[in-house]
């Protein structure tokens, strides 16, 4: 259990945790309507986090400390217009600054903030990647492989007993799929 004000959260992080009672944490207080937006975009916010940091805990600490963070800049009257988009953007930097720190780099919240986009668009891209090659069946993730590894069509059809002309449609379609999944997804 956390503790949340004077109540208690549950820290199943698979779904985000309902508050029972109280709207304050170690970080400051909190807006419900920030906390349920936090709901809203967790699952996302989590496989981030995850990725880039490998540490479950703290992923949810930086999700509360992201919900802390926007509670304020809301009650000192920031214009908000985008409260999920607003959250995720502070919990994404937040987690690129503890992940620069993790690598032994010491920078300032407003230098991580400045490089943050680049990064955050890299590791979106590599959990994309993650996630299109689990869906690949063993053919093309040797396709990919091999590809990766430099291989030409050539040789990539003589390990896998196939013709040049074959390799190359496979490949072709796989990449074809790839790039409409990048074009489809919201990570440019």
């Amino acid at each position: 259990m956390c503790h949340v004000g004077g109540g208690r959260v549950s820290t199943l992080h698979d779904k985000w945790p309902s508050l029972e009672a109280g709207y304050q944490d170690q970080y400051g207080p909190i807006d419900p309507k920030v906390y349920q937006a936090a709901g809203a975009i967790w699952p996302k916010a989590a496989t981030f986090g995850e990725f880039a940091l490998h540490d479950r805990s703290m992923v949810f600490s930086l999700m509360l400390k992201a919900v802390a963070n926007v509670s304020s800049a809301i009650a000192t009257g920031q214009n908000v217009e985008n409260l999920n988009a607003y959250l995720l953007k502070s919990f994404k930097n937040l987690v690129v600054f503890e992940r620069a720190k993790a690598l032994g780099r010491t920078v300032s919240l407003s230098e991580v903030q400045e490089v943050a986009v680049d990064v955050i668009a890299d590791l979106e891209r590599k959990i994309l990647l993650r996630e299109i090659f689990t869906h690949l069946n063993n053919e093309q993730r040797t396709l990919v492989l091999y590809s990766m590894m430099g291989y030409s069509f050539e040789e990539i059809a003589l390990r896998l007993e196939l013709t040049p002309a074959t390799v190359r449609q496979r490949m072709h379609r796989l990449t074809e799929r790839l790039r409409k999944t990048f074009e489809n997804s919201d990570v440019r």
